[in-house]
């Protein structure tokens, strides 16, 4: 029996509505798989990850945002199996620590659709460029000559990869994409971090480049034994459409034809990691000159791939 007076719980803010219905549905298991100072990492039977995250996260797809300011080890320990306990609204960790998800808040992804009219695309990816190239000139402390071979590489093969989808070669592009995963240091290499941007232009409801999007399940297809499954993951979301609120937000912001390009969400995106957020823009830079390219040749209203 479960002895609530004698164990730590944190209360959940908001989560992902999917996961807290499979939190309270079905009795969820797994196991903690990753221990880090804003984020634990949860791996289901299924080898699925799901997240619990800081309150300083923003909401993301399979996460939980709990309100601490930090997480860590004090508090979860990496192999410690948990389970939910739907009857009582908690995820129960061997280790003492419980998570309430009775009061949380249900999160759903919402990608914008693509406006009947948009002839402010190329000022605002105009402005995602600068925003970029200013990071290039100014390189975060440490950036050795590794990190900048890496973004040399990047961005040699970012260009290959919208050419070949400018001119409908899919298998040459799913090739090149390939080739960009795993590419870079860390859990979540930059060239993963690029695809995820693009992946999310890609699911657009009526954007030129949608009819492209199957492209995504032919480089999943193929992701597993090259990238860390941290990064995986977030691959495997991403193809479907669903990321995290803040990459929501500059998505909104950028096909919207009535608003600039919002610094302040741009610059949530440039902070996501050490160099997370600014790949993840160089994909979702690649996707909107994709889709601007696109719409000049009059190629809209073809069916999703």
């Amino acid at each position: 029996m479960l002895d609530e007076e004698s164990s730590e719980i944190q209360s959940v803010i908001s989560g992902d509505a999917a996961f807290l219905e499979r939190l309270r549905a079905d009795g969820f298991r797994g196991g903690v798989h990753s221990v880090f100072k804003q984020v634990v990492n949860i791996e289901d039977g299924h080898g699925e990850l799901h997240t619990l995250a800081c309150r300083r996260c923003d909401d993301a797809p399979n996460t939980l945002r709990l309100a601490a300011d930090e997480l860590g080890t004090d508090w979860f320990v990496a192999g410690d199996p948990c389970f939910s306990l739907p009857e009582k609204s908690l995820l129960c960790f061997s280790s003492g620590m419980h998570v309430r998800y009775s009061q949380a808040l249900p999160w759903e992804c919402r990608l914008p659709a693509y406006p009947a009219r948009l002839s402010n695309l190329p000022g605002k990816i105009a402005r995602m460029e600068r925003a970029l190239q200013a990071e290039a000139v100014s390189p975060p402390a440490g950036a050795g000559r590794y990190q900048q071979a890496v973004e040399a590489m990047l961005r040699e093969k970012a260009e290959r990869l919208l050419h070949l989808l400018l001119h409908d070669d899919l298998p040459g592009a799913t090739e090149c994409a390939v080739g960009m995963i795993g590419l870079g240091p860390g859990l979540t290499p930059s060239g993963d971090d690029f695809l995820t941007g693009l992946f999310a232009v890609l699911n657009i409801e009526g954007s030129p480049a949608r009819r492209l999007r199957r492209i995504c399940g032919d480089i999943l297809e193929r992701a597993a034994p090259l990238t860390h499954p941290i990064s995986l993951a977030a691959l495997k979301t991403s193809a479907r459409g669903r990321v995290r609120q803040s990459i929501v937000d500059l998505l909104d912001n950028l096909f919207d034809e009535d608003v600039p390009l919002d610094d302040a969400v741009l610059s949530r995106v440039m902070r996501i990691g050490s160099t997370s957020g600014r790949d993840i823009l160089a994909g979702v830079l690649c996707g909107a000159r994709l889709d601007d390219a696109l719409s000049a040749q009059g190629k809209r209203g073809l069916p999703a791939g």
